[in-house]
């Protein structure tokens, strides 16, 4: 496994096979296959938590992912059963 550039969780320390996301704001939700998403990311830094679900919001066309905190910031967010489960952790 890469070194790690960061400390938060990665999608390799889930164990679950599918990755929740949910927004509030548009109240779009989607699951995603962890093993799949896995092979797509081109970098290893990209399956950090944080960052990846910056990366999906974007891909889902999300006009907001790039407001940051000053705008009106987009509202993606990990569901209940992924965050419960990186909470966890291995």
């Amino acid at each position: 496994m890469p070194e790690r550039a960061y400390s938060s969780r990665y999608l390799c320390d889930l164990t679950i096979p599918r990755v929740g996301v949910e927004c509030a704001k548009c109240g779009m939700t989607r699951s995603y296959d962890r093993l799949k998403l896995m092979a797509r990311l081109t970098s290893f830094d990209h399956q950090c938590l944080p960052h990846l679900i910056k990366r999906l919001a974007a891909a889902e066309g999300c006009q907001r992912h790039g407001a940051g905190q000053y705008g009106d910031p987009c509202g993606l967010q990990y569901d209940s059963q992924t965050r419960q489960q990186w909470s966890v952790g291995p």
